[in-house]
Parts: C-alpha cells; sequence; structure tokens
C-alpha cells in the first residue's frame, strides 16, 4: 500500500476512535456525576488520572519503538526488531512498577480531603489499591499496541481500544444506572478494558511480524541503552504535557477543593475530544516521519509537516469554534442548570486550545526527526510555566476562582504553544509566511465563518432542545467542510483524497461485485 493511503487510513480511523471517545464521555461524565456527586467524581477523575499519567510517560518508550523499529525492520538483522520490542517491554515493566509505588502512597494524599464521608474515602482507597495492581500486571502489555503502530497499522489498535471503549460505556451505564456505581468501578474499569485492547494488539502484532519473538534473553544492554537515551530526551515532553494536565487538576483539587476539580474534569471532556482529534491526525505522523528521515528525503518532511499543521488547525477549528455559539446551551442540557457557572471554563477551555492544538502537529514531526534539544525543554517551561502561573494566581488572589486560575495556565500555554508551531517550520524548512496563512490565519477565518453559521441557525430555531443544538452543529459542520473542500485544500491535496476514494470506492465495487 502506497504511503500516503496509509497515512489517510490511520488518521481516518483514529478519528473514529476520536467520534467513540466523545461519545463515551457525553454519556459516562453525567451519569458519574449524579452517582457519585461532583465532588464523588472529582475524586474518581484524580485517581484515573493516576493511571493516565503512567500511560503518558510510557509514551516516551512508545515513541523510541515509533522510531527505531521501523528502521529494525529495514535492516539486514532480523534479530533487530526483536531485540528492540523485547527491550521496549522491559522499560515498561519497569515504568509500571515504580508507577504503582508512587500511586500507592498518593491514594491517602487523595482521599484524605476535607468534606470526603467515610464511604468515599473507603471506595477511594479500594480503587488505589485496584490501580497499583492494575500499573504492576498491565504495564508490560503497552508495548503490544506501540508496537503495533510503530508498524503503522493504527487502524488495527484503534479498532481494539473502540471497542473496548464501548464495553466500558456499557459496563458503567448499566451498574450506574442499577444503583450499584462506585468509584472504584468507574476508575477500574477502564485499565481492564485497556489491557484488554493491548491483549488484543498483541494476536495483530505477531500478524504483522511473524518473524517477532519474546523473550526475556533478548533484552540487551545496549538496546535498552538506546531506548531510554530517546526516552529520557522525550521525557521533558512528556513531563511537560503532565504538570501542564495532570498537574492542573491535582492543584484546582488541593486548593480549590474536590467540587472544583469535578467540575474541571467535566469540561476537560471537550478539552480530551480536541486533543484526540489533533492527535487522531499526528500521531501517525511519528513512524512515517522516522521512515523518511532515514531515506533522507527532507523535501516529503516538508510537504508532509505542512499538510500537518494545515490539518491540525482544521480540526482544531472544527472542534473548537464552530459549535462555540451554543456551548452554553449544551452545557445546561448535558450536566443541568446548576452547572451552568461552568460556562465561562468552558469558553476558555475552547479558545485557548486552538493555538494550544496547533502545535502538537509541530511536536511530533520534531520528536520523529529526533529534535529533542529544543522540543523537550520548550513544551516543559509550557507545562511548569503553566502550572506555576496558575499556582501563583491561587496563592496571590485575595478569592482565587477556577476560571481565573484556568485562564493563567492557557495563557502560558498558549504563548509557548505558538513559539512551538513556528520552529516546527523552521526545522523543515517551510517558509514562515506559508506557514502562517496555511497553518493558521486561513483555518481560523474558515472555521470563524462557519461559527457564525451555527449561531445563526441556533438563533432562528433555538437551542433549548437536543434536536436544534444537533441541527446548528451539523449545519455548522456542513458549511465549514464545504469552506475547506472550496477554500482550504490545494489542487494536489484535492487530488491525493479524490485518488484515494477512488480506490475504496474500487474495492467496495469489487466486494459487491459476485465473481464468476
Amino acid at each position: 500500500m502506497r504511503r500516503a493511503d496509509r497515512l489517510i487510513i490511520n488518521v481516518l480511523s483514529n478519528y473514529g476512535l476520536t467520534l467513540v471517545a466523545g461519545v463515551a464521555s457525553l454519556l459516562i461524565v453525567p451519569t458519574a456525576i449524579g452517582s457519585l456527586s461532583q465532588t464523588g467524581y472529582g475524586l474518581a477523575a484524580m485517581l484515573l488520572a493516576t493511571y493516565s499519567i503512567t500511560e503518558t510517560l510510557a509514551m516516551c518508550v512508545n515513541r523510541a519503538m515509533q522510531r527505531y523499529m521501523p528502521q529494525d525492520l529495514a535492516s539486514d538483522d532480523p534479530k533487530r526488531v526483536s531485540v528492540t520490542f523485547n527491550s521496549a517491554v522491559a522499560c515498561h515493566t519497569v515504568v509500571g512498577i515504580l508507577a504503582a509505588i508512587v500511586v500507592w502512597y498518593v491514594k491517602d494524599w487523595y482521599v484524605e480531603e476535607p468534606g470526603l464521608s467515610e464511604a468515599l474515602r473507603r471506595d477511594g482507597r479500594l480503587a488505589g489499591i485496584m490501580v497499583c495492581l492494575s500499573l504492576v500486571a498491565g504495564a508490560p502489555f503497552f508495548a503490544y499496541r506501540a508496537a503495533l503502530q510503530a508498524m503503522e497499522r493504527f487502524d488495527l489498535s484503534v479498532a481494539y481500544v473502540s471497542v473496548g471503549m464501548v464495553v466500558r460505556i456499557a459496563i458503567i451505564l448499566i451498574f450506574f444506572n442499577l444503583g450499584e456505581g462506585s468509584i472504584t468501578l468507574f476508575v477500574i474499569s477502564h485499565p481492564v478494558v485497556t489491557i484488554g485492547a493491548y491483549i488484543a494488539c498483541r494476536r495483530a502484532l505477531f500478524r504483522e511480524i511473524p518473524s517477532l519473538k519474546e523473550s526475556p534473553r533478548l533484552v540487551t544492554g545496549a538496546s535498552l541503552k538506546t531506548l531510554t537515551v530517546f526516552a529520557a530526551g522525550g521525557l521533558l515532553v512528556t513531563s511537560g504535557n503532565i504538570l501542564g494536565l495532570e498537574g492542573f487538576r491535582i492543584l484546582v483539587g488541593k486548593e480549590l477543593g474536590l467540587s472544583d476539580a469535578g467540575g474541571l474534569s467535566a469540561v476537560w471532556t471537550f478539552r480530551a475530544m480536541v486533543f484526540m482529534t489533533i492527535n487522531s491526525m499526528t500521531n501517525v505522523l511519528l513512524p512515517t516521519v522516522s521512515n523518511l528521515d532515514a531515506e533522507g528525503s527532507s523535501e516529503n518532511i516538508a510537504k508532509l509537516f505542512t499538510f500537518a499543521a494545515k490539518g491540525s488547525a482544521l480540526a482544531a477549528a472544527s472542534v473548537c469554534l464552530v459549535p462555540l455559539a451554543i456551548a452554553d446551551a449544551f452545557l445546561v442540557l448535558w450536566l443541568g442548570p446548576e452547572f451552568r457557572e461552568l460556562r465561562g471554563l468552558l469558553y476558555t477551555v475552547m479558545l485557548a486550545n486552538v493555538p494550544v492544538s496547533i502545535a502538537i502537529s509541530s511536536q511530533t514531526v520534531l520528536v520523529g526527526l529526533g529534535r529533542l534539544s529544543v522540543t523537550g525543554p520548550t513544551v516543559f517551561v509550557r507545562g511548569a510555566g503553566s502550572l506555576l502561573a496558575a499556582w501563583m494566581y491561587i496563592r496571590v488572589a485575595q478569592s482565587p476562582t477556577l476560571l481565573g486560575a484556568a485562564i493563567c495556565l492557557y495563557a502560558v500555554q498558549a504563548a509557548t504553544s505558538l513559539y512551538l508551531f513556528f520552529y516546527g517550520f523552521r526545522v523543515t524548512g517551510v517558509p514562515r509566511v506559508r506557514g502562517l496563512v496555511d497553518g493558521l490565519i486561513l483555518p481560523m477565518i474558515l472555521g470563524a465563518a462557519a461559527a457564525g453559521m451555527t449561531w445563526l441557525v441556533s438563533w432562528q430555531i433555538g437551542d433549548s432542545h437536543w434536536w436544534s443544538i444537533i441541527v446548528a452543529v451539523c449545519v455548522g459542520e456542513i458549511a465549514f467542510l464545504l469552506l475547506v473542500l472550496q477554500f482550504g485544500l490545494t489542487p494536489e491535496e484535492r487530488g491525493r483524497f479524490k485518488s484515494f476514494l477512488g480506490k475504496v470506492r474500487g474495492k467496495m465495487g469489487a466486494v459487491r461485485t459476485p465473481t464468476a
């Protein structure tokens, strides 16, 4: 399969995962808040974040695998890929054990928060213990999904993870609606279905690489050093992302209270959707860029980066700008009128995630090229600096609020993200003016125009019912799609998509046509 076609398939597959994850969040969050209360949901979100942080830390090793496994397969030594893979499994195992030790002590710090009932404390402690066990047992399986993605088979990994998400939705909705919901069930259901998906990835991986061997004997000091050095370079990137996300959630929970942490976690559902949407386009780039870099194809890297930057900006505009006009009404219908006070936070998150999201393409390409000397410190400063700004606001302000802390956080993140965005153009050799127009100005203009259409429709039909919100957003998104097709793509990009769609129609026609 041509690399361009594989890239399109991977992007579309990840969009499917984004849709599943979005539906999951929209269904799960109000159910959990209704059963656990906003404070209980805040505690559950903070405990679940400990597992998510470990998954994020494991991405350092995943990036190293995606950097080196394609090169191993291209080498003359068939054993190299097995050595790299088993060394990565060893790294993941160590990460899981260390994380479990940290979570064991952190869980008590969470559950001792004032205002929690004794029942919630017991439930939270049990959830923390289950997270520790799942980290020790499940961390080695992280390598299977990462290896499958290194083979550019995001479509397979996405399929398994999506099935796991659907199973988790069913579990939570059934048990919580039967009155059997708990913090432990909410938290532990995520790692259980995730590990199950990764086990399925293992089977697919061995179909992709039949020669792959599993054995601790294949772990070598040289391979561990190579992976560790690359992962350590990416650790600044990962640490920065953690500080700017989970660090802020912890800060809010400890300084402003678990109720505010619950409100933040609910609104961050949209941040997660934005992040997954952009990741659906950019995380497929790392192994592709690594392959192109190994081939010395700098011209194709520049073209790929330009297309990815534009795609990230268009996706950010689609998710953050187009539905902006009905965000307030959606919040009320989704969580209830008592959560209307979170609308300022919702607007802040949606608008601020535009500059933050468009920098993800730069970050991914730069990591794929091994340019960590600037990328790592910049992302770390973005996370640590934004967290410091929010902490200073909480300490200095007489009556600190969640909205004020979020504004301080995102002001720093937006500024550093724009710097990283332009740095990516400089490294890949793309002219800055072209990058600014294609990767920022044009997508924002198209998004603003489509947002106007959303507002116009909602003004005409109202926004007090689900059907009216859905109609307004659909009209806005369709208008945005038409604007992108007309003004947002170059003739070459249109031709590439038409060629891909033609192949898809041809294959579907071949399936429908019976053989003689």
